[in-house]
């Protein structure tokens, strides 16, 4: 896949997610597919043993950016793009 985009994004509470969104232009125009890596802060230790992942397809950068926003307020959290 090509125009790849990689985010790294800090939350108020000071974690750190990765989101990398790719352009599915290969397989379907004028869709995105991001990948959001976190991990498990249940085991902050253990962190990146426990790393967890959620996938987004939305017809836009902003889209997949606005889910992560969603994602991380239901979290109780605020978050930065880097």
């Amino acid at each position: 896949m090509h125009d790849s985009q990689k985010f790294i994004i800090k939350t108020g509470s000071g974690r750190t997610y990765l989101l990398h969104v790719h352009n599915t232009a290969e397989y379907q125009t004028g869709k995105f597919v991001g990948l959001l890596l976190y991990y498990d802060d249940k085991n902050p230790a253990e962190g990146w043993q426990n790393m967890r992942h959620r996938v987004m397809f939305e017809n836009s950068v902003d889209a997949i950016k606005a889910k992560v926003i969603e994602y991380a307020n239901g979290r109780g959290e605020s978050v930065w793009f880097i």
